[in-house]
């Protein structure tokens, strides 16, 4: 089958009503997503019977405690009681594929997307649900219902990538985070799968192999409990940092050129239109 050309948004306007259609379907796709898996775990309680995971050491107990129903285990299929389940499920997956499809749909015409969409490791699905999270990359809407342009430095706060008295942003016991996980997440996600595209002419994985590089030799600046583990002493200041650290590191830089790649190609989008004739806009 042909596929349609995809016309990126040409108006303002355009582009506020596709934005608002990609924040709702990322919504809604994240409420499926959880019910889907809620939905998941039961069926597994009820159809499997197997020894219980050990909270502690994360494996199956000895001491003969099990875990489900087992109702599987009938020759005969599934009992009639499960019946309403499977159904349900069958049809929340046939909802969340054509949802990722609609999605896929709108952000292909969104012109951040566009400008970073042939990046191996870049999919429209992850794109939209990172837009679904963030907005438009270049334009915030304010809580008064208002909209207006922001700083690169302010998407990257509202995401947890910004720095803040010389440390990046980590989530501290009993603080709430002043950035949206949901955001954070979604960037992640995005880089890890770029990150996945070695020996695949990824410029997102040429900057992570960079970076790597780069912290293969660096050493702490500051006392770092990252590199130590929970209830030891911080590693010291000229201390080597491990490699979980240094990924860490790398994946900080490969998320923060995503983010900034989105935001140049929204606020070009943005400037190209400010120039246009006013029937365009």
């Amino acid at each position: 089958m042909k596929k349609e050309p995809v016309q990126v948004a040409q108006t303002e306007q355009e582009l506020r009503r596709k934005m608002s259609s990609i924040q709702f379907l990322s919504d809604t796709l994240t409420d499926i997503e959880k019910t889907r898996i809620g939905l998941k775990n039961r069926i597994q309680y009820v159809m499997e019977c197997k020894p219980a995971i050990d909270k502690a050491t994360k494996k199956p107990k000895t001491n003969g405690e099990m875990w489900g129903l087992g109702w599987g285990n009938n020759p005969a299929g599934p009992p009639i009681e499960v019946q309403p389940l499977l159904t349900l499920r069958a049809s929340i997956d046939a909802d969340e594929k054509r949802l990722i499809k609609d999605l896929e749909k709108l952000i292909a015409e969104h012109p951040s997307y566009d400008a970073i969409k042939d990046v191996p490791g870049i999919g429209a699905k992850t794109i939209g649900r990172l837009l679904g999270a963030i907005g438009d990359p270049y334009i915030r809407t304010n809580k008064d219902g208002t909209s207006s342009p922001r700083t690169l430095s302010q998407l990257q706060s509202y995401t947890g990538y910004s720095v803040v008295d010389g440390h990046a942003q980590r989530l501290q016991a009993k603080t709430q985070a002043n950035w949206s996980s949901e955001a954070r997440m979604r960037l992640y996600l995005v880089s890890a799968s770029c990150v996945k595209q070695k020996g695949k002419q990824s410029k997102y994985r040429d900057i992570y192999d960079e970076e790597r590089a780069i912290q293969a030799d660096a050493v702490h600046m500051v006392e770092c409990a990252r590199c130590t583990g929970k209830g030891k002493p911080p590693a010291a200041v000229g201390t080597p940092l491990k490699l979980g650290h240094q990924h860490a590191r790398a994946m900080r830089m490969v998320s923060k050129q995503i983010l900034r790649d989105l935001y140049d190609a929204s606020r070009a989008w943005h400037a190209n239109l400010e120039t246009a004739p006013t029937g365009n806009r």
